[in-house]
């Protein structure tokens, strides 16, 4: 594997699935971790670079990035690639928690680079645009499930320390990230 960054993950430590990359030619690689070696897989239909992930090794998807016209959508079950529904806001850098078929989808880097606090649910056939963040930003740090999230720092205008959790209808701001 190359070092590339910009890349969609799902999975664990011992079955890890790494999508996509920032730049050519690493936008449409694939790649799995089986906890000790790296080995190639399914190509991406479009690929895509600042995209988000869920799921696990073999069931996967992938939303958004630059490459995607920022809104479009893949799915990986163990083999191959397939395109799914486009989401309902374009985005790059969107914090992602959850499974293919509940698929939590929020934040990120509109069109012009603009910061978002839209926040999309995705039940496996369509997203539903939700509750938005407190804070509108991109590059956070993101986990969880669709019903159980958080999103912590990032980027909006500035750097930002905000951390906020998702209960699985509303955000709700909690303590700041420490700068040391």
């Amino acid at each position: 594997p190359v070092g590339v960054n910009g890349r969609g993950m799902a999975g664990t430590q011992n079955a890890f699935l790494s999508m996509g990359g920032y730049s050519d030619p690493n936008k449409t690689t694939t790649q799995k971790f089986n906890g000790s070696s790296w080995s190639l897989s399914a190509v991406l239909n479009t690929g895509g670079r600042a995209t988000a992930g869920v799921g696990t090794q073999n069931a996967a998807g992938l939303f958004g990035g630059y490459d995607h016209s920022y809104n479009g959508s893949e799915f990986y079950f163990g083999s191959t690639w397939s395109e799914g529904p486009n989401m309902g806001t374009s985005a790059g850098w969107r914090g992602s928690a959850g499974t293919v078929n509940a698929a939590l989808l929020y934040g990120g880097n509109g069109p012009s680079n603009n910061k978002l606090a839209t926040t999309e649910l995705y039940n496996g056939n369509v997203f539903t645009e939700t509750a938005d963040l407190n804070t509108a930003r991109g590059l956070g740090s993101a986990g969880g499930t669709q019903n159980d999230a958080i999103y912590a720092s990032g980027l909006s205008n500035s750097g930002v320390g905000d951390t906020e959790i998702w209960n699985g209808t509303s955000w709700t701001e909690v303590a700041n990230i420490i700068y040391p």
